[in-house]
């Protein structure tokens, strides 16, 4: 049975003019996963400048000049790539949708569709508003609107949320050959099969079907929507 969210709360696509609250959003969502280690590494290479820099500049000024010259550049189009990677460009906004209450942004969830099957990517609520299944009616949103099956990749912590929802765990090795394994690098964080654990949710319409896995054993796989999601702080 589809979760009701509060009735002054409305579920909708996102729209251009919420591309800011879109973006405070999922910076709140890449900060739950905890400390990104680009960044200590950023803070940690400006630290070795300094010191080397102090060091050569007891010695020989001449050289600190062409050193900084050589690493600055460096640096600023390093700085500019990670700027980039945490804010993308507009168009990655398009496919949000979210659950807006009272004209504000509570929740998110973020889900791309292809020709064969849907990839969700993410889902955040900020924190004062969890509990409140808005994080619960964004992918019952996302049931509702297919009948084909739907991956999702948790972490142990969070199995339970997503079998609450009819998910169950198969094998990595079930996973349809085009699946983005690749794409669940989380910053700060790192892939682990003793981690995380693939789930799928397919319907009556849709069962498993068998295929051929390289190791030439039978296994199960299914085709149509892959979705992963990277949320450490799962509504319950």
């Amino acid at each position: 049975m589809p979760r009701l969210v509060p009735p002054q709360c409305l579920i909708r696509p996102s729209q251009i003019q919420d591309l800011q609250q879109i973006a405070q959003i999922d910076q709140q969502w890449q900060a739950s996963l905890g400390p990104s280690r680009t960044k200590h590494w950023r803070n940690a290479a400006a630290f070795a400048l300094l010191i080397l820099s102090i060091v050569i500049a007891l010695k020989d000024l001449k050289l600190l000049a062409l050193i900084l010259l050589g690493f600055v550049p460096l640096y600023i189009i390093f700085g500019w790539v990670y700027w980039l990677s945490q804010h993308p460009p507009h168009q990655e906004w398009i496919n949000y949708w979210v659950v807006e209450c009272d004209g504000k942004l509570l929740a998110a969830a973020k889900w791309e569709h292809y020709d064969s099957y849907t990839e969700l990517q993410q889902v955040y609520v900020k924190p004062k508003w969890r509990f409140h299944c808005l994080g619960s009616s964004l992918i019952d949103r996302l049931i509702s609107q297919t009948q084909q099956p739907i991956y999702v990749i948790s972490d142990r912590q969070h199995s339970r949320y997503f079998a609450r929802f009819g998910f169950e765990p198969v094998e990595w090795e079930a996973l349809p050959d085009n699946f983005p394994i690749s794409d669940f690098a989380v910053p700060g964080l790192e892939r682990s099969r003793d981690t995380q654990i693939p789930m799928v949710l397919y319907s009556q319409q849709t069962p498993p079907r068998q295929i051929q896995a390289s190791s030439s054993q039978s296994i199960q796989t299914w085709q149509g929507i892959q979705a992963k999601i990277y949320d450490r702080q799962a509504e319950q």
